[in-house]
Formats: C-alpha cells, structure tokens, sequence
C-alpha cells in the first residue's frame, strides 16, 4: 500500500528540519588554547620560554592550540635562508606537541616586505607567498564540536610602512561565501591577527587619541558587516602584546597578549607572558588569561 504523498512530504520535511536543528545545537563542551605573538627565536632562550607556555597548555587539556600570528621573530626585514630558519625552528617546535594546530599568519611571517633589496617577481616566497607554501592559506574555516571558527588575514602591504591593517576583496569574499555554508544560528569565533576592535590607543595616550593604520584593521567594519544574519560570539586577536576583554553588542573582543611578552625580555607594560584558555559549555564562553610562569633570561 503506498503512502499518501502528502505523509511522505512531512516527513521529509521533520528529518530536514530535526538534521538542520541539530547542526545548529553545539554538542558537548570543549575548551581549546589562543597563543599568539610567539616570535620564536633561538635567541634570549625563546624556545625554552616557548616549550614551557605548551607545557602548561598541554597541561589544560585543550582540544586544540589556535595561534594568532607572529610565530617567528622577524621576517619583514631578512634574508631568504634566515626566513627559512625561522619557519623550520616553529614547525620543528610544534611538531614535538601532542595537540593539533591551527595556525594565523602576523606580519612578521611577512617575507620581504621591509627589505627594499628585494624585487618580488625574483622570488617565489615573496611576501606572504613563504606562509602559504609552509603553513597554509591566510584565510581558512573549521567546525569543531558545533562552533565555527574562521581564520582571516587582515594586513596588506603599504610602501611607506611596509603593511597596513586591512582586508582585502578576498578576504571579504571569502568571509562571505564561507557564512553561506554556517546554518544561522551555529556560534562563531572570528580570529585575526592585527585587531578589529581595540582600546590600545586611548589607554595609553589618552581617549581623543587615533589607533595607527599598522595597530588595528581599518575596514574592520566591513568585516562584521558580513555576520549580520550569523552568530558571531567571539573575536580573538593579537598584535599588541598586551591583554584586553570587551564586549560589544554581545560579541566578546579579546587581544590575547603574547606568549613572548616583551620580545622574550619581559613583561609587556602591564601584561605576563601568557595565552588565552577558552571554555565552551553549549553556547556560552568563559575566557582566562594565563600567565604560564616563564621569567626572561638576562
């Protein structure tokens, strides 16, 4: 006997309904790990410094390390092999660590771009050509536990300052096309390394003051004007080796200091060296600092 058509409709219609629910409810809780501005070196006992942070993060049980930006030293103003050597030392590094990676690109994973010497058509690696072949694309997206999470790269080259703060066509592009594959209403977390949002400025030099072109990204506008229909919960972002936590509109910006505080010499102003521990229990989020005990060498 075959079924009316109009039964084999609604049913249908509850199986999609009940599969997009369910893509939509996060599952269980999870917590994972944000470093950033590592700027790992084999100078001032950085990879010491920088063992130890994974140590205590490893420790914590995350289900996964996201990094910020910045893993190594310097590559805005280097020679070829020197840039090499400093990938292979964070690679080499991670790779000893039992949780996964996600990786953002900083400025200073930049090859070149602060070296007038070099002429970009002569080298393949160029500019943020090295990040791509060695770590991956600067713009990326993964699920996890049902949150998303979406990697952007938010610098651009500028003759006069070597980069600016700044997304480009493609990354909005891509921050579009990826959201239309996010059921409305799946949490979001948001990573970039130079800051959307940030108070750097006005806490240090006072509220009239402007946050400069190469500190903070500056259509940062444009780039949350593409989560309107979404639920972006959380921003993670680095840069200025400091720690900050606002909310605005129910998202949750934080700058996540620096693994390496001062360069490896130290606090940075009033800020550890340290990482950001994130908690998620179904849609909520707890966040904490955490100073992982490293004193620099002299």
């Amino acid at each position: 006997m075959k079924k009316p058509q109009h039964i084999i409709w609604c049913i249908g219609l509850l199986l999609f309904l009940l599969s997009s629910l369910k893509a939509q409810i996060p599952s269980q809780g999870f917590s994972f790990v944000f470093m950033t501005d590592i700027h790992l070196t084999r100078d001032d006992y950085a990879v010491e410094g920088f063992r130890k942070a994974l140590a205590v993060a490893s420790d914590l049980k995350p289900d996964f390390i996201i990094t910020g930006g910045d893993l190594v030293m310097d590559a805005l103003d280097c020679d070829y092999q020197h840039a090499i050597d400093q990938y292979d030392l964070y690679l080499g590094t991670i790779s000893n660590s039992p949780i996964p990676f996600y990786n953002a690109m900083g400025n200073h994973e930049i090859w070149g771009w602060q070296n007038k010497h070099l002429r970009q058509e002569e080298w393949e690696d160029y500019g943020k050509n090295l990040f791509k072949r060695r770590i991956g694309p600067p713009n990326y997206s993964f699920d996890h536990k049902g949150w998303h999470f979406v990697v952007i790269n938010g610098i651009e080259y500028n003759d006069s300052t070597s980069y600016v703060g700044w997304a480009l066509d493609e990354t909005l592009d891509f921050i579009q096309n990826d959201l239309k594959n996010v059921p409305v209403g799946m949490p979001i977390i948001l990573i970039t390394h130079i800051p959307l949002i940030t108070l750097e400025a006005q806490w240090e030099k006072g509220a009239l003051t402007c946050n400069h072109p190469m500190e903070v990204i500056g259509n940062s506008k444009e780039v949350l004007e593409c989560f309107p229909a979404h639920s972006l919960r959380l921003v993670l972002q680095g840069h200025l080796h400091y720690y900050e936590k606002m909310e605005i509109d129910g998202i949750i910006f934080i700058t996540g200091g620096a693994v390496c505080g001062a360069w490896w010499k130290g606090n940075y102003r009033v800020t550890d060296e340290g990482f950001v521990l994130i908690r998620i229990n179904g849609e909520y989020c707890q966040t904490q600092y955490i100073d992982y005990g490293w004193e620099a060498m002299r």
